[in-house]
């Protein structure tokens, strides 16, 4: 089972700085972070440290590094929105409601996506 990540967009949005530029010096990445996010340096390190505690960024001796790259973040939210449109779809068959054409459009779209991808291995069965 994969472990549950949780990222909110401030977390990502430092995490983006971090995969540009790693390896880097914290001091360094307070500057970059104050230059694309218009954050002070507490805010920087506040970040810098719920990202530690997730075990996503290594703080060590000053220099910050990923232990989870871009691509598996990437990979886990994409499942996470196919995962989602696939309750939703579920839900709306068993409640016998349309999903909707939107929905279904991009349900399958996003799936089909991932398959071609090799973000998820492609069904055996049909629907």
């Amino acid at each position: 089972m994969e472990k549950e990540l949780k990222l909110s967009n401030a977390d990502y949005r430092l995490l983006s700085i971090v995969w540009d530029s790693e390896p880097i010096a914290s001091p360094e990445l307070c500057k970059l972070a104050e230059v694309q996010l218009g954050w002070k340096r507490t805010t920087t390190y506040t970040v810098l440290r719920r990202l530690c505690d997730k075990d996503v960024l290594l703080n060590e001796n000053t220099i910050v590094t990923s232990i989870i790259k871009r691509e598996h973040v990437q990979a886990f939210e994409s499942r996470q929105v196919v995962k989602m449109y696939t309750e939703t779809a579920l839900k709306c068959a068993l409640m016998k409601k349309p999903l909707g054409s939107k929905g279904f459009i991009l349900y399958y779209s996003l799936r089909d996506d991932m398959v071609g991808n090799g973000g998820l291995e492609p069904s055996t069965s049909t629907m």
